[in-house]
């Protein structure tokens, strides 16, 4: 389907539910809503914002190093990749796929990052052929620091619902990071993995 299809049906969706709302409004209790003022809403909410155009810094092919830290107080486990992010969906969406050696293995992982604009707030998803899990993360930026928090399952302790936090950090215009701690119950936070991403050229 086109993305002409799907703004068609889109608008045909809100005329039938614009109408319906009519047709049910009773004693004045439910006011009839606006055709005009729902398809400002929706594209509001509908098209790419500031915090997208702050997403295209991504943009481009990045090499990677990597440290996992398996238990406190040891030495971190290392890594290298490659990392490529691109645009999509006409800017909605920053799309980063990695490829990169995880403890002699070769991780395959994609991950989504964009912005809702309703809900004001950062929404990332990552996938890899390391889980048959998705990852889904909400956050919010602060000039060039972005904060994340999710839960995830811990596979090796059998751990449900462990609390994370990510950070995101900008470095220069050719570097970033990427750290992802785990959150005790007491509050306090453990260092899992960090990620430096530097620009290929």
């Amino acid at each position: 389907m086109t993305l002409r299809h799907i703004t068609r049906s889109l608008a045909a969706l809100l005329v039938v539910l614009s109408w319906c709302l009519i047709a049910t409004a009773q004693d004045g209790s439910q006011e009839a809503m606006d055709m005009d003022a729902m398809m400002a809403a929706m594209q509001k909410y509908a098209v790419p914002g500031p915090e997208h155009e702050h997403l295209k810094k991504l943009v481009g092919d990045w090499n990677i190093t990597s440290q996992f830290f398996m238990a406190p107080d040891t030495p971190p486990t290392e890594g290298t990749g490659t990392a490529t992010f691109e645009m999509i969906l006409d800017g909605r969406w920053v799309k980063q796929t990695v490829q990169a050696d995880f403890m002699g293995q070769t991780m395959h992982g994609i991950g989504y990052t964009g912005y809702d604009r309703f809900k004001q707030q950062y929404i990332s998803t990552w996938m890899d052929n390391m889980s048959t899990s998705m990852m889904v993360s909400h956050g919010e930026c602060e000039g060039d620091v972005c904060t994340f928090h999710c839960e995830m399952d811990d596979f090796m302790t059998g751990r449900s619902n462990v609390e994370v936090k990510q950070v995101a950090r900008w470095i220069d215009d050719d570097t970033h990071t990427f750290a992802m701690y785990e959150i005790h119950p007491d509050g306090t936070e453990q260092i899992n993995m960090e990620i430096t991403y530097k620009r290929k050229k």
